[in-house]
């Protein structure tokens, strides 16, 4: 918010109703963590409701499937970024499930899988150029959203697994929610400092490489 406010000419008072509101696009902050919020919110009361695994799955794939459909062809904001929440219940299912049923999905976590799945995403990538940004509710093909989503998520689980040894890697996995609720602020903060000591913009890709080692420590602080 303090940056919308600086660098940004936003007013204040929007940027305290926003923050309130959360309504994506429109002067809110840390959109993540509200929609994380709503989400853990929404599946409590699934989870409380319906109690059986199976029907929790079916209704958090069905919410997830009418919120893209009303990102796609509606697109108004609603209050707590709730229809983000909504695109993205199931992927939070998952993880839910994955938890209680970890043992049973065990077998999938094979070398084997593992090369098979990289290459079906490396070609979904090739062949389908599809351009998403969950925070501006832009998703593309929804099919190939929701494929390629699933299989990036196998494959970083499966990379967690390979690095959850790591006590330094694991307490930063631990403190992710740190880095991100922090890193637009100080990212934005870093580049419009370098820019205004005159810091050449020609160079955008040296100046994204400063702009993040600076960053990194200063987050690990937080």
């Amino acid at each position: 918010g303090i940056v919308g406010v600086i660098f940004k000419g936003v007013p204040f008072s929007n940027r305290i109703i926003g923050m309130l509101v959360q309504r994506a696009g429109i002067a809110e902050s840390l959109w993540f963590i509200s929609c994380l919020f709503t989400v853990e919110l929404m599946f409590y009361i699934i989870v409380s409701t319906l109690k059986r695994n199976t029907l929790v799955s079916m209704v958090s794939f069905i919410i997830t499937i009418l919120g893209l459909l009303y990102m796609k062809f509606v697109n108004y904001s609603l209050p707590w970024q709730f229809e983000i929440a909504c695109g993205v219940l199931f992927f939070f299912c998952m993880g839910y499930e994955y938890r209680i049923y970890d043992d049973k999905f065990e077998f999938i976590f094979r070398r084997k899988y593992y090369m098979l799945i990289c290459v079906i995403y490396l070609v979904i990538c090739a062949v389908y150029e599809n351009n998403v940004n969950i925070h501006d509710k832009i998703y593309g093909n929804i099919l190939v959203y929701l494929i390629s989503s699933i299989l990036g998520i196998y494959i970083v689980v499966y990379c967690s697994k390979l690095f959850e040894k790591s006590k330094v890697l694991s307490y930063i996995g631990n403190k992710s929610l740190v880095y991100f609720a922090f890193q637009g602020f100080l990212l934005e903060t870093i580049r419009k400092v370098l820019l205004i000591i005159g810091f050449p913009i020609r160079y955008k890709g040296t100046l994204c490489v400063i702009t993040v080692s600076i960053a990194l420590p200063l987050l690990s602080i937080a």
